[in-house]
């Protein structure tokens, strides 16, 4: 089942035979991107797939998680889950209040339902006050900016990305044009009051979700294996 649109596409051998970051014999070709799996779900017999971002995200969710002492499990699935239904709602004036009401109808429970919703606020008006609101506006579109580094990179091999490479790339903003540096930036100063007194400045943040996806390399395929 893809985990953004909720389209089955197909019949598993056994959901025993599947492990979270798995891409290769997943047998679902003709999609527009490569599709990973990113949630098992036993009582349903169902294995959950979407791209590459959506396991970035849960990397950093996770690192952060452990950082702050918190559930790391459950964080790590607000990562994969934050943004599910954006393939179905691909504007902001629908996603992701829309998207909601699928949460609900596949059983999710309404606090995980409430911080999905935090992270768009202007328009769902669902306010961020906990931890776990925070990190997952400060993680979404930074990881954006760092698989495109890596990907433009011939190595394809997140290794070999650097602060530095980074720097040179957010001060080109033609450069993964999508990832609003402005917004990466008040998320980040957002997180870091409330979460570390105000000590965590954005590059010690952006530097905190690299070495998270490093650590996550082989999951994300962007330890070599992509290169040509």
């Amino acid at each position: 089942v893809h985990a953004e649109t909720g389209e089955w596409l197909g019949q598993h051998a056994g959901i025993i035979h599947y492990t979270v970051g798995q891409r290769r014999g997943l047998e679902i070709g003709g999609q527009p991107e490569p599709l990973y799996v990113v949630g098992l779900n036993a009582e349903r017999a169902e294995v959950m797939v979407g791209p590459r971002r959506m396991l970035a995200v849960s990397a950093a969710m996770g690192a952060y998680a452990h950082r702050l002492d918190q559930d790391v499990v459950y964080w790590e699935t607000v990562g994969l889950l934050h943004d599910f239904d954006w393939e179905i709602h691909p504007t902001l004036d629908e996603h992701p209040g829309k998207g909601a009401g699928m949460l609900r109808a596949e059983g999710w429970d309404e606090e995980t339902i409430r911080v999905i919703l935090s992270h768009y606020t202007e328009g769902t008006g669902v306010e961020r006050h906990k931890p776990i609101d925070f990190a997952l506006m400060a993680c979404d579109e930074i990881t954006g900016l760092i698989i495109a580094t890596t990907l433009v990179k011939p190595s394809r091999n997140i290794a070999e990305v650097t602060a530095s490479t980074l720097r040179k790339k957010w001060k080109d903003r033609r450069f993964a044009a999508g990832v609003d540096r402005d917004d990466v930036m008040a998320a980040t100063a957002d997180f870091s009051r409330e979460c570390f007194a105000g000590e965590l400045e954005l590059w010690a943040h952006i530097d905190n979700v690299l070495q998270a996806m490093q650590d996550a390399a082989a999951a994300l395929e962007l330890d070599g294996r992509l290169a040509a």
